[in-house]
């Protein structure tokens, strides 16, 4: 597994953040290798104050993470994208 990470200063307050990740083929839970990217726009306009829009998981619509072998049942990993604030007072 490995997995690689970007972040930058853009002008303006705006960061833009990305990070890929891979997981080579598990045997064991029979399951396939996978990747992962997930990013993150943010723009802090004061030093209290950061708006975000983050994407996870933006490869695919769902991905295994890992199986349970006595069900036999993979969970999956939807994509997901959402707004966060975050005020620091």
């Amino acid at each position: 597994q490995f997995q690689m990470r970007s972040e930058l200063n853009l002008p303006k307050k705006f960061e833009l953040d990305a990070a890929l990740f891979y997981t080579g083929k598990r045997e064991a839970q029979l399951l396939p290798g996978s990747a992962r990217l997930d990013t993150r726009l943010g723009w802090r306009p004061t030093e209290q104050i950061e708006l975000s829009v983050v994407g996870q998981n933006l490869l695919v619509p769902r991905r295994y993470e890992f199986a349970r072998q006595e069900l036999n049942t993979p969970t999956q990993d939807k994509r997901k994208v959402f707004a966060k604030l975050i005020w620091r007072f």
